[in-house]
């Protein structure tokens, strides 16, 4: 998990710079077991960048989902499965472009110490089996998957207590109110009181990914309407919910440009990939410094002239 956290860092740290921020507060709804991982990569982008002010919000990806649906403040939202992110795209209020995975995890099986138990099999031997709700917390789901797939979910059937996410659900057996718990390994290595007892073998149930994206809450809206300009990668949903482009295209070929590049939600290194052009060329015509000549405006034009996206009006 720690090597698949520090491969994932800068896709976290884009995120971030994407967001649109308001007063310097980021509002982070996680998964509640990617807790201690978030705490510290926030931390650390924190201190590169003062007055940057992160509210964080820990639970089950599924409850998350549903705060945000209710209105709660979200920036970035990061689930503990793709179902709950897939909720969250079907509601429109994740920004599909900024979905990304941010890293990866497996259950495990976390106990008393001087339990005797090292397979999947043997749980039925125990009295009571901690697991997170499966209609809401995901590590719940993945172990009931486990389950089924070993046939021994009808003789666990009376044997499971329910916890509303896997740090509830690890302190059930911390505290010895059940003889272990499915918890995910990032979890069972911060415990004190009880340690992993099994790895659940991966092919008993679907890869633990945690995707994260960008969210399109009312608190964005609202900043819309007063004033404050949408990060430019929102155009294309904006355009899409409008049905028109509020912006008018000029009749000049770098104007053009640059207003295909706002309506599309592109940056130049985008653009320049789609056109086969250097990112600082392209900067430089957009931003005045150098004019293209006359071939290149016409290569401009013919690009333009060919994108079904945005149809561009004619020059006058």
């Amino acid at each position: 998990m720690k090597n698949a956290v520090k491969v994932s860092v800068s896709l976290f740290c884009i995120l971030l710079m994407a967001t649109p921020v308001l007063a310097g507060d980021v509002s982070l709804s996680v998964a509640a077991s990617l807790k201690e991982v978030i705490n510290e990569l926030s931390d650390d982008y924190a201190k590169k960048h003062p007055g940057l002010t992160f509210k964080k919000n820990y639970g089950a990806s599924g409850a998350l989902a549903k705060q945000i649906e209710n209105g709660a403040p979200a920036d970035i939202f990061i689930s503990a499965n793709t179902e709950w992110m897939d909720y969250m795209k079907t509601k429109k209020l994740a920004d599909e472009k900024s979905i990304d995975v941010l890293t990866y995890n497996v259950l495990v099986f976390a106990g008393k110490p001087d339990l005797k138990i090292s397979s999947l099999q043997e749980i039925v031997t125990l009295e009571k089996v901690a697991i997170g709700s499966p209609k809401s917390v995901p590590a719940g789901e993945y172990a009931m998957q486990a389950f089924k797939k070993a046939g021994i979910d009808k003789q666990l059937d009376k044997k499971l207590v329910m916890a509303k996410d896997v740090r509830e659900c690890l302190m059930y057996a911390e505290r010895g109110e059940v003889d272990g718990a499915f918890v995910y390994r990032t979890d069972a290595l911060q415990a004190k009181q009880a340690k992993i007892l099994f790895t659940v073998p991966q092919e008993l149930y679907s890869r633990v990914i945690y995707p994260m994206s960008l969210t399109v809450t009312e608190s964005s809206v609202w900043n819309w309407e007063h004033g404050v300009e949408p990060e430019q990668h929102y155009n294309p949903n904006i355009i899409k919910f409008l049905g028109y482009i509020p912006f008018d295209c000029p009749d000049d070929t770098v104007g053009r440009l640059a207003w295909y590049k706002r309506a599309m939600g592109m940056n130049l290194d985008q653009l320049g990939e789609i056109m086969g052009r250097d990112p600082e060329q392209l900067s430089d015509w957009l931003s005045g410094r150098h004019n293209p000549f006359r071939k290149n405006r016409e290569k401009i034009e013919l690009f333009l002239k060919n994108q079904k996206s945005f149809p561009l009006p004619e020059i006058k």
